[in-house]
C-alpha cells in the first residue's frame, strides 16, 4: 500500500476529523483526490478496510475518473479475496498508472492468490524497479505473500535481493531464516539465526528458533545448547521449557525431563501432550501409578487424544491388566486407525493374553496400512512359525518379499527357512550375517542357529 503523502501529522488528522464529521452528519463536503487518498491510506495504516472501502466510494462519486482511487479499491477488495473484481479494476487503469510502482505489486499480489507465481515474480520485479525508497518493507510484504502460498524459495528469492543490497535489518534476516527453514535450507535458516544473535545475542526466541532448525538436522547437542541459551535468557520461554524436555525425554533423562513438562503445564495446564509425556516418564521411571494418572489426565484435557490411550494401554500390559490394555489400544486405534504402531501394540497383547488367532489378525492389518515396514512382517511370521507352521511363516515372507524386495534381511530369513543347505560361504558373507544374528534371533531364533553352526 502507497504512503500517505507528506502531510504533518496534525494535517492528516483534521482532514480525517472532517471527513468523519462529513460521514456522521451525513453531509457533503468537497475533498480532492489527492485528500480522498491521503484519508484511504490512513485508514489501510490503521488496518481498517471497511473504513477506506466507504471512504474510496465517496471519492468515487466525487472523482468516477480517478484511477488512483479505483487502485484503492483493487487494493480493498485484494484482501476480501475478490479475485476476478480486482482483475477488472487494475486492467481499467493499467495505462494510466503504469509508471506506479503501485500497480505493478498489487497485480503481484493477485497473481499469488491465483497461484501464477511467474505472473507474480515479474510484477514484483517491475514494481521494485519503479520504486525508489528503501524497498525492505515491500520486499517483507511481498515474502509474507509467498509464505501464505507456501512458495517459500519466491519469497527467499526477492529476501536474497534485499539482503545481497545490504538490507540486514533484524526484519530481513529474520524472514531469511524463517523462509530458507520451511523450504528445508536448515543450514542457511542456522546461518541467518547466528547473524541475528551477533547483533543481538540474548534474543530468547532466537535461540530457540536456532535449536528448532538444529533439531530438524538431527544436531541434537547444538539444539540442546540452543534451548538453553534460550532459557538462560528467559527462563520462562514455554516454547523453548517444552523442546528442551522433548530432548532430555530422548536421552533418556526422565526425571529432569518431568521437571521440565511440570513447569510447562504450570503454564499451560490443559496440555495434552505434555501430561502424556509425563505419564511417559514415570512409565518409563517404573511409577506406574502416576504413569495413568497422567495419561487420564491427558485425556481429560483431549478426549479424543489417542496417545494418552496408548499411554494407559502400555503400562496395563506391562502390569498384566491386558483386558483393559486391549481396550485402551482398541480405543487408541478407534481414533487412529491409520496408526499401524497401534495395531502392534494391541497385537503383542493379544499374545500376552494367548489369543494368537486375533494376534495374527492384527498383524495382517498392520500390515495392510503400511506394507513396508519390516518389523510387521517380522513380528507376524515369527508369530506364525511359533504357533501355526513354518509353511504359513514362510508363505507370509514371500508376500513381504514382494513389498520389500530389496530387503537382503528378508532374503536371508527366506532362504534359511526353504534352503538352509544352500547358502553359501559367500553369500553369508555378502549378506553380513553375522552383524545380522542379533536381529534374526529376536524373531527366529531356529533359523539363527542355522547360521551359528
Amino acid at each position: 500500500m502507497k504512503e500517505n503523502r507528506d502531510l504533518e501529522e496534525n494535517e492528516l488528522d483534521a482532514l480525517v476529523s472532517k471527513y468523519e464529521e462529513m460521514v456522521y452528519k451525513k453531509a457533503k463536503y468537497y475533498f480532492d483526490v489527492d485528500e480522498f487518498e491521503s484519508i484511504i491510506d490512513f485508514y489501510f495504516d490503521e488496518n481498517n478496510m471497511e473504513a477506506a472501502a466507504k471512504a474510496i466510494e465517496f471519492g468515487l462519486q466525487l472523482h468516477p475518473g480517478a484511477s488512483i482511487l479505483k487502485l484503492r479499491m483493487a487494493q480493498v477488495k485484494l484482501e476480501n479475496g475478490e479475485n476476478e473484481k480486482v482483475k477488472v479494476l487494475l486492467d481499467s487503469i493499467a495505462e494510466q498508472e503504469k509508471l506506479n510502482y503501485e500497480i505493478h505489486l498489487t497485480y503481484g499480489h493477485l497473481y499469488v492468490n491465483i497461484a501464477n507465481y511467474t505472473e507474480s515474480v515479474a510484477c514484483f520485479e517491475k514494481g521494485l524497479a519503479l520504486y525508489d525508497e528503501d524497498p525492505t518493507e515491500i520486499i517483507a510484504g511481498i515474502a509474507i505473500a509467498y509464505e501464505s502460498a507456501e512458495q517459500y524459495n519466491l519469497g527467499i528469492q526477492f529476501l536474497e535481493m534485499a539482503y545481497n543490497n545490504n538490507a540486514t535489518g533484524p526484519s530481513i534476516l529474520f524472514d531469511l531464516a524463517f523462509n530458507y527453514e520451511r523450504a528445508g535450507k536448515f543450514e542457511k535458516a542456522a546461518q541467518m539465526y547466528e547473524k541475528l544473535l551477533d547483533e543481538s545475542p540474548f534474543s530468547s526466541n532466537t535461540w530457540y528458533n536456532l535449536g528448532v532448525v538444529y533439531g530438524k538436522t538431527d544436531q541434537w547437542v547444538l539444539a540442546k545448547q540452543a534451548y538453553e541459551y534460550a532459557l538462560a535468557v528467559d527462563a520462562n520461554h514455554v516454547l523453548a521449557i517444552y523442546n528442551y524436555a522433548q530432548l532430555l525425554f530422548n536421552e533418556q533423562n526422565y526425571e529432569e525431563a518431568f521437571n521440565l513438562f511440570h513447569t510447562y503445564i504450570e503454564t499451560d495446564e490443559s496440555s495434552a501432550e505434555a501430561l502424556c509425556y509425563m505419564g511417559e516418564c514415570c512409565e518409563k521411571m517404573g511409577e506406574y501409578g502416576n504413569a495413568l494418572s497422567f495419561f487420564a489426565k491427558s485425556i481429560e484435557a483431549k478426549p479424543d487424544f489417542a496417545d494418552g490411550y496408548i499411554g494407559l494401554g502400555v503400562v496395563y500390559a506391562q502390569t498384566e491388566q491386558l483386558d483393559v490394555a486391549v481396550a485402551s489400544f482398541v480405543r487408541a486405534i478407534e481414533i487412529e486407525p491409520e496408526s499401524f504402531e497401534f495395531y502392534m501394540l494391541l497385537a503383542q497383547a493379544y499374545i500376552k493374553q494367548e489369543k494368537y488367532r486375533k494376534a495374527l489378525k492384527t498383524y495382517a492389518k498392520a500390515a495392510q496400512i503400511n506394507p513396508t515396514e519390516i518389523d510387521i512382517w517380522l513380528k507376524h511370521a515369527s508369530l506364525l512359525s511359533a504357533y501355526k507352521s513354518k509353511k504359513a511363516a514362510v508363505k507370509l515372507l514371500e508376500n513381504a518379499l514382494k513389498q520389500i524386495p530389496d530387503s537382503t534381511l528378508l532374503q536371508v530369513i527366506h532362504l534359511a527357512f526353504t534352503s538352509p543347505t544352500q547358502i553359501t560361504k559367500a553369500q553369508h558373507e555378502e549378506w553380513q550375517v553375522d552383524e545380522r544374528l542379533e536381529i534374526i534371533s529376536q524373531y527366529f531364533p531356529d533359523v539363527a542357529s542355522i547360521f551359528k553352526k
